[in-house]
């Protein structure tokens, strides 16, 4: 780009992005007409988008990779670089830019910028599928409702100008080397490359891995991945697949919330109404105070109340809509002979009417470290057993609810400290020594504390692995003691609870 500027500034709108993402494979105007663009420029206005830097040749490592491939080997003279689209929440003039970049500007003049900083998308230069590694702000929380944890940090190099985005990289399908379930995974890739420090394989990788022990196709251009090509993917970074089949006994947004309250992102495999199967990578979820649910699983089934009937929308990487796109939570549904504990509904519509089309939850699979043995569903049977002795003694009791979720030994007893516990009990977890991963399931009533258990998820289910018992509420305390302790209800009890349980409660409650 010899005489021409490495990049340009543009003020912010549809057109502009759109002429921005726009090469000699695919007009502006044609950009201007897709539905993934369209969710951008709303998305990028609704977090405050002013300004738009468009560095005009840049190298990105994973359309690299596709590159040498694929495009490189077609007769059509596909380009090796991209471009790189910055946004920032404030007006930045070209001099401004070039003044931060040659480092003339003052220190809160920098900090302006860093501050206004609200991501990039790298635009491939492809006739389709032009929104490659893309990393953007989030939706603000609006009050501590909406919750973004499988997002990371990603330091970003404008010319040498240090800046940073918190986020989860999405991109857009190409249906040449990745398919929507390989576009989930590379997604949650890198997540748990932060938690667990595993790779980040490209989509090509990705693609080649799954297809290793099972091609039931040629590989490229690629035409999807059933469940053994995703775990195969999982198995190739170092993790384990853990996949759970949606049924009407499995409180499916309960388990979702359990593993994203990790920072754990979540692969929803779902059937589109009209459309098909599709996967998403889940990484928040909105909560709300009270209970927006009666039940998240079949009526018929017998549930405990979790943490899962007060939220109301997840938010995922849907390849075909967008990043952090919502997904609300509906009531139960009956498909035939199936029953989904809940549907979903996005912003998938019906072509020719508009109507916003359902999504049945298939399955899900969670890409785990190996040493997470004890699963949630795990957990949840033995809270069952749990659940069914307190009950007994909340008689009147309103608001209960279980909230499980997956969390380590560091960030328990860093949330711990910040609590600044004042009970004997809670002040000596600090000093004893936990497993890595725990199960963390704590009931509560109308907000108030009144039973907080640890489950050794490093353990094996079959013996109920509760590292500790802790009741906050002394009534409860004393009538589970008593009622373990009564040969009168020994039989009883030891029926509900099963004899290796109630020994463990009678000596664990404290």
């Amino acid at each position: 780009m010899t005489g021409e500027s490495p990049y340009e500034v543009l003020t912010f709108s549809p057109e502009t992005i759109c002429a921005a993402l726009a090469n000699k494979h695919v007009a502006s105007e044609i950009l201007l007409k897709e539905s993934k663009i369209t969710y951008l420029g709303d998305y990028l206005a609704a977090v405050g988008a002013e300004s738009i830097v468009v560095e005009h040749e840049y190298i990105d490592g994973d359309y690299l990779d596709d590159y040498s491939q694929y495009y490189a080997k077609c007769f059509e003279n596909y380009s090796r670089k991209c471009k790189r689209l910055h946004f920032f929440s404030a007006a930045i003039s070209s001099q401004e830019l070039d003044d931060a970049v040659r480092g003339s500007l003052d220190q809160d003049q920098c900090d302006r910028i860093r501050d206004a900083y609200l991501g990039f998308v790298v635009a491939r230069p492809l006739p389709s599928a032009v929104i490659g590694r893309t990393a953007l702000k989030t939706y603000p929380s609006d009050s501590g409702r909406r919750h973004y944890t499988a997002t990371r940090r990603y330091p970003v190099s404008l010319f040498g100008l240090d800046l940073q985005v918190h986020s989860l990289a999405f991109q857009e399908q190409d249906n040449v080397l990745a398919a929507c379930a390989t576009v989930a995974l590379w997604c949650s890739f890198h997540k748990t490359a932060d938690l667990f420090g595993t790779p980040i394989p490209t989509p090509a990788q990705i693609t080649a891995s799954a297809n290793e022990f099972v091609r039931n196709a040629r590989p490229l251009p690629s035409h999807g991945l059933n469940i053994q090509q995703i775990c195969n993917a999982i198995r190739a970074v170092g993790l384990d697949p853990e996949v759970v089949s949606v049924n009407g006994s499995l409180p499916l947004v309960s388990l979702i919330y359990g593993h994203l309250r990790l920072g754990l992102p979540v692969i929803l495999v779902a059937d589109i109404e009209g459309v098909g199967h599709h996967a998403i990578a889940l990484n928040g979820y909105s909560i709300n105070p009270a209970p927006v649910m009666n039940c998240e699983v079949d009526p018929k089934t017998q549930g405990i109340p979790m943490t899962g009937l007060r939220i109301n929308e997840f938010y995922g990487h849907d390849d075909q809509i967008g990043p952090f796109s919502r997904i609300a939570i509906k009531p139960s549904a009956t498909i035939g002979k199936k029953i989904y504990p809940v549907v979903f509904e996005g912003s998938w519509k019906d072509n020719t009417t508009g109507k916003l089309l359902a999504i049945y939850p298939e399955m899900v699979v969670i890409p785990v470290y190996h040493k997470v043995r004890v699963t949630f569903v795990d957990v949840q049977a033995w809270l069952n057993r749990l659940h069914a002795l307190v009950n007994l003694f909340l008689k009147g009791t309103t608001g209960v609810i279980w909230d499980v979720r997956l969390t380590t030994v560091n960030e328990f007893k860093k949330a711990l400290r910040d609590s600044k516990p004042t009970d004997i009990v809670r002040q000596k977890l600090l000093f004893t020594g936990l497993p890595k991963y725990m199960w963390q399931a704590t009931l509560s009533a109308d907000g108030v504390e009144l039973l907080e258990c640890l489950v050794d998820a490093t353990d094996i289910m079959q013996s109920a692995p509760f590292v500790v018992l802790h009741c906050y509420n002394s009534d409860l305390q004393a009538a589970v003691h008593d009622a373990l302790s009564e040969p009168s209800l020994h039989d009883a009890l030891w029926k509900l609870l099963t004899p290796r349980f109630a020994e463990l409660l009678k000596s664990k409650v404290n």
